[in-house]
């Protein structure tokens, strides 16, 4: 489809669960915009933060999974992991 995939993306901003009643997904419109743009085969890093604590590292297990660079995705022990209901 592209012939060009050397082109590097950056997306910015929130990672979260969005949860609606009782199940939760993985979200956050700039993640939601990371995962799509590197569906299409681009090299793509995600910045953002989450808490030290389950659902940090289940948000950044799944980042990689995915086949984005989480080199910029802070964990910080001040904050958990946001919960968008």
């Amino acid at each position: 489809m592209f012939i060009n995939k050397t082109i590097n993306a950056v997306s910015f901003g929130e990672v979260l669960f969005d949860v609606f009643g009782e199940e939760k997904k993985i979200g956050g419109a700039p993640l939601n915009l990371a995962l799509r743009t590197a569906s299409f085969g681009f090299p793509v890093a995600m910045i953002s933060a989450v808490g030290n604590d389950e659902d940090g590292k289940v948000i950044c297990d799944y980042v990689r999974e995915n086949q984005l660079d989480t080199s910029g995705i802070m964990t910080t022990q001040d904050y958990d992991t946001a919960i968008e209901s």
